[in-house]
């Protein structure tokens, strides 16, 4: 009976009916309610809803039942992130690879952490050791090529931006973020094709228009600037002060 309202409920998930998942993982605690994986799936419906208090009473009575459960750490972790409680979800990141020292994105998660705290050498030692772990892992290279960015380390953060983009080409974030580092060398003509990559792969992203829009106005091309912005601003209209500020310098108002 609990099996089938476990999988119910990550139905539900995936079709993104998260009340009727809720309901479905509730309903197997009345049959089972010392199984930790159902507290967990209920706490991450929770979380796709930003029901975060709930979601972490549910990761808490999946850690009292086992104690030593990496996906409970791991996703908690996850969601005192999101609630900007990077003390606690450093605790559990650490209390992950406690557990599990050879997971490589739990090394990446608890680097975020640091990062949101400006603790860039810590973060750069997690994302380090991510990488020792699996090479692969894009993320990892994205995140450190951020922290060496915050540090001024322009080049050493480009290398690992296009290290980054080898591995995965679909990510525009990360051709975001090499365009920005190519900006502050004033590498104008680099930072628009960056740009450009990433509108390609994420056309209806407003900070890319407004990046690339920076770097056609820093090489005086006026028209391409103010296209760029008037979109950006059409995709962001709740946002658009700062773009409504620029568009008024370009047109000379």
């Amino acid at each position: 009976m609990a099996e089938t309202h476990v999988n119910r409920g990550e139905a539900h998930i995936r079709k993104g009916k998260l009340g009727g998942s809720n309901k479905e993982f509730s309903e197997d605690l009345r049959f089972d309610p010392d199984v930790s994986l159902i507290y967990i799936n209920r706490g991450k419906a929770y979380l796709e809803q930003e029901q975060y208090e709930r979601a972490i009473r549910d990761f808490n009575e999946a850690i009292r039942l086992d104690h030593r459960n990496v996906i409970a750490y791991n996703i908690r972790g996850e969601t005192f992130l999101k609630q900007a409680k990077c003390d606690e979800a450093i605790g559990d990141f650490s209390e992950a690879i406690g557990i599990n020292p050879n997971a490589p994105l739990t090394f990446v998660s608890r680097g975020k952490a640091y990062m949101e705290q400006g603790k860039y050498e810590e973060a750069i030692r997690d994302f380090d050791e991510a990488i020792r772990l699996d090479p692969d892992v894009p993320i990892a290279y994205d995140k450190r090529g951020e922290a060496y960015m915050k540090q001024g380390h322009y080049d050493t953060a480009l290398l690992d931006f296009t290290e980054a983009v080898g591995l995965t080409s679909g990510v525009s974030d990360t051709y975001v973020s090499r365009g920005k580092a190519h900006l502050e060398q004033e590498q104008y003509g680099e930072a628009i094709k960056a740009f450009s990559e990433a509108i390609w792969f994420a056309p209806q992203d407003p900070i890319a228009y407004v990046s690339r829009g920076l770097a056609y106005g820093q090489l005086g091309q006026r028209e391409q600037a103010i296209q760029d912005l008037e979109k950006a601003l059409s995709l962001a209209p709740d946002n658009g002060e700062q773009i409504r500020q620029d568009l008024r310098k370009l047109r000379g108002e």
